[in-house]
């Protein structure tokens, strides 16, 4: 089945949920988590299998608790009677093993081990969840164990660390990643200027060209002398490179497709925009109102004739299917809403 839409631009890893589940089981390993952090454990079923009935009793219940901060045990204490399903002792089981886990955390390690350490505690804690993993999930668990090789290998620069700092460098890590699983082609495709080089479309949108917006912002790089950039022509080394180079994409975008339509934002905030330079003398359009969107419908308009309702009484009630129950109505009967007829009467 063939997707609508394909957005290219992927969300940072941290903000999927798989991810931060993740991130969270590892935080209790030393950290005490509040209540609204243990009720998403226990409402996931990226921890400890499938989330059924007696998990969400168990949610529940901890609602009820006071508002505080959990250690495992804490946990286990207020909860370990009271609910018999497979998926709430199954819960409990994964809150025990985090207990565990906590007596046995060495102070310091290499970032090698605390990733190969992260990988067990979550294998332990049946993370990802039950079943098989679709193309999406699949794709994003491999990037997660892509995550914890690039992790492994700060021990270039960081031979040993605290579990706390190593965590918090993985979280950081995923926060500044960026995912976006692959996927059949879609009908249409959302790109970034650059992801659309080389392509051809059927059509083709290219939307927020205004001057405020196009050419983009130039990046020279910090690190070194805008003179050494200028000699050796580095990117964005000054104003016109960046010019050049984007009326480069523009003319390359506008080629291809046959049909090619240019917008620009009215308005951005408060703030009046008007068209990019590089696009030329553009018309205004007369009417500065929306244009209609009923093409469409119109068009169908043109294709078929209307055609009237079939008449269709209502048939005829033989005059022995009819009762009739006597009601006594009062005198004075008080009309209700205003103006226009009102009715009453029974049957």
């Amino acid at each position: 089945q063939t997707a609508v839409l394909n957005v290219s631009y992927g969300r940072r890893l941290r903000e999927f949920p798989a991810v931060a589940i993740a991130l969270l089981a590892l935080r209790w390993l030393v950290d005490d988590l509040p209540a609204r952090d243990i009720s998403l454990l226990l409402r996931s079923s990226l921890i400890g299998g499938t989330a059924a009935a007696g998990r969400f009793r168990l949610e529940l219940q901890l609602r009820e608790l006071p508002d505080r901060s959990w250690t495992p045990a804490l946990l286990l204490r207020a909860l370990r009677a009271r609910e018999e399903d497979a998926d709430a002792v199954e819960f409990l089981r994964c809150v025990r093993r985090i207990d565990e886990q906590r007596k046995s955390i060495p102070r310091d390690s290499s970032p090698s081990r605390w990733a190969e350490r992260f990988d067990g505690y979550l294998a332990e804690l049946n993370w990802p969840g039950p079943g098989s993993l679709d193309s999406r999930d699949f794709q994003l668990v491999n990037r997660w164990r892509e995550l914890l090789n690039e992790f492994a290998r700060l021990e270039l620069v960081s031979p040993a660390m605290t579990f706390g700092a190593a965590l918090g460098r993985l979280g950081t890590l995923a926060a500044d990643t960026v995912f976006q699983a692959e996927s059949d082609q879609a009908v249409v495709q959302l790109l970034g200027p650059l992801e659309a080089a080389g392509m051809e479309f059927d059509r083709l949108w290219i939307s927020g060209l205004s001057a405020s917006n196009w050419p983009p912002v130039g990046r020279p790089s910090p690190l070194l002398a805008r003179e050494l950039q200028r000699r050796y022509g580095l990117p964005d080394a000054d104003p016109a490179d960046t010019a050049e180079y984007a009326k480069r994409v523009l003319a390359r975008l506008a080629s291809s497709a046959t049909v090619v339509q240019c917008s620009y934002p009215r308005t951005e905030g408060d703030a009046e925009q008007t068209p990019a330079t590089l696009l030329g003398e553009l018309p205004e359009p007369k009417d500065t109102m929306a244009l209609d969107t009923g093409w469409y419908a119109s068009s169908l308009l043109r294709r078929r004739s209307l055609l009237g309702a079939e008449r269709d009484p209502v048939p005829v009630v033989a005059a022995k299917a009819v009762s009739y129950t006597h009601l006594t109505l009062p005198t004075t009967i008080k009309a209700w809403g205003g103006g226009g007829g009102g009715g009453g009467g029974g049957g």
